[in-house]
């Protein structure tokens, strides 16, 4: 999961970073992601939505769901700065 590959780098110092250990968790959560059934229609995101929120609850970050429509659901995620640096935002679709 590239996603938390990035926050890796946004949080960490690269010397600080294992990545042999980071490029292997990020193959096998986007492996883990992909064989989510997420097709449109009827796209089912809630499900990937799920799956994500139970990676980053275990990294303590904070989460809410979003539901749409039934099966279809936005995942909004967040960690708190201190307010000295511009807000960053990851968007997918």
């Amino acid at each position: 999961m590239p996603l938390l590959l990035l926050l890796s780098v946004l949080l960490f110092s690269p010397t600080d970073i294992d990545w042999t250990k980071a490029q292997s968790e990020a193959t096998q959560l986007l492996q883990e992601l992909i064989r989510i059934d997420t097709t449109n229609p009827p796209g089912n995101e809630l499900a990937a939505a799920h799956h994500i929120q139970k990676v980053l609850d275990a990294e303590g970050i904070e989460t809410r769901i979003l539901d749409v429509a039934p099966g279809r659901a936005n995942l909004y995620a967040r960690i708190k700065g201190d307010g000295s640096k511009r807000p960053l935002i990851l968007l997918s679709h």
